[in-house]
């Protein structure tokens, strides 16, 4: 399956990929371990069973990607090291689209984050990866309200304008609050927005990956994309 630092499934069923970024201090692991903190697995394992094909790379500094500087900590990651970071794991991430679109004949793309993987996922979004972008769905997102940085979500409304954005967050988050998840999300444009909440933490139910490949399923019946 895939490459050192990639897994993936290419079904041929689905022309549309999904693209599973990890949160910070995961792996794309994450992704293959069913019933785990993110449930990563479940959504992997019906993916694929409904032939849609799907691919998670190891972010830079995690997995079996190790980091070149040594200074970098993946559960602290420095001012200075988080602009390499992300362009690291992004263009890891356009690479895996670049094949995907070659082995694959893929056309169209969602893109799925976990935690502070939207970050990465955003990265990803402000250039464009050469096919039309569906859909942007964020697992548990970190908003960074209070930063008010480049990376805060609220800064970066234009890599959700035009497609079918999904918010799962867990209503007693012990990272982000309720308050915040609500307060972005009332941001973005009101008819792609959809938003799914639960009685939990950061490690999202089981739900979430019901309510995802619902979603996911409704993009691939035909919704017109954006690039």
């Amino acid at each position: 399956m895939g490459i050192d630092g990639r897994s993936e499934s290419f079904t041929g069923a689905s022309r549309t990929l999904t693209v599973l970024v990890h949160g910070i201090e995961g792996s794309r692991l994450d992704w293959l371990e069913r019933g785990g903190y993110t449930k990563g697995g479940d959504l992997t394992d019906r993916l694929s069973r409904l032939g849609m094909s799907w691919v998670a790379c190891d972010l830079y500094g995690h997995g079996d990607w190790p980091a070149e500087e040594a200074g970098f900590s993946r559960e602290d990651i420095s001012d200075d090291l988080y602009p390499v970071f992300l362009r690291r794991s992004s263009e890891a991430i356009r690479q895996a689209i670049a094949t995907a679109t070659t082995q694959a004949a893929v056309d169209r793309l969602n893109v799925v984050s976990y935690s502070a993987g939207c970050d990465v996922a955003v990265d990803v979004l402000k250039t464009s990866v050469g096919i039309p972008v569906v859909s942007f769905l964020m697992a548990a997102p970190v908003p960074h309200r209070e930063f008010d940085d480049e990376y805060s979500l609220h800064n970066n409304l234009e890599v959700f304008a035009g497609r079918t954005v999904g918010v799962f967050c867990g209503r007693q988050d012990e990272y982000v609050s309720f308050e915040e998840i609500s307060w972005f999300f009332d941001q973005l444009p009101d008819a792609s927005r959809h938003r799914w909440d639960y009685s939990s933490g950061h490690a999202l139910p089981v739900a979430w990956v019901d309510d995802a490949v619902a979603l996911l399923q409704r993009c691939d019946e035909g919704r017109s994309p954006t690039t």
